[in-house]
């Protein structure tokens, strides 16, 4: 932790788009690493905002099906109740890029370079939504 975080001295760390398998408890161990060498603070974020069947065929190969199902669908709530054990912040960008998708009308291919990655058009829009999750909420919108 210390040469990839700790060494740039920040005061926020951003903990996102890591391939995590629904493994909550590892990434509070991340966060406690972190923690024993700064006081920054520590915004998680779910999971990647691929398509589900992309990434639910091969999770689900991994487990029993309706553990690996139960898994997914809880990982957003288990994950914001972690964030608050561990006094950091949660942010579920799936959550806001699907709310994103539905109002859009487009196909998910107009906004990804390939089955996972987003484009350039995708990367501008998360960076929009993610920095309106930095806005003050009474702020005018």
């Amino acid at each position: 932790m210390k040469p990839s975080v700790l060494d740039y001295k920040p005061d926020l760390v951003i903990i996102a788009g890591i391939s995590h398998g629904f493994d909550v408890e590892a990434i509070r161990s991340v966060i406690r690493q972190i923690r024993q060498g700064s006081n920054c603070e520590i915004l998680v974020m779910s999971g990647a905002i691929a398509p589900r069947e992309v990434y639910e065929p091969a999770y689900v190969a991994q487990k029993p099906a309706t553990v690996a199902l139960d898994d997914m669908e809880q990982f957003s709530a288990r994950m914001r109740r972690m964030c608050r054990e561990e006094r950091a912040e949660f942010f579920d960008i799936r959550k806001a890029w699907d709310d994103y998708m539905l109002r859009s009308y487009k196909p998910y291919d107009h906004f990804a370079r390939d089955s996972i990655h987003g484009n350039s058009r995708r990367k501008q829009i998360v960076a929009r939504i993610l920095a309106r999750s930095f806005e003050p909420k009474d702020a005018a919108r």
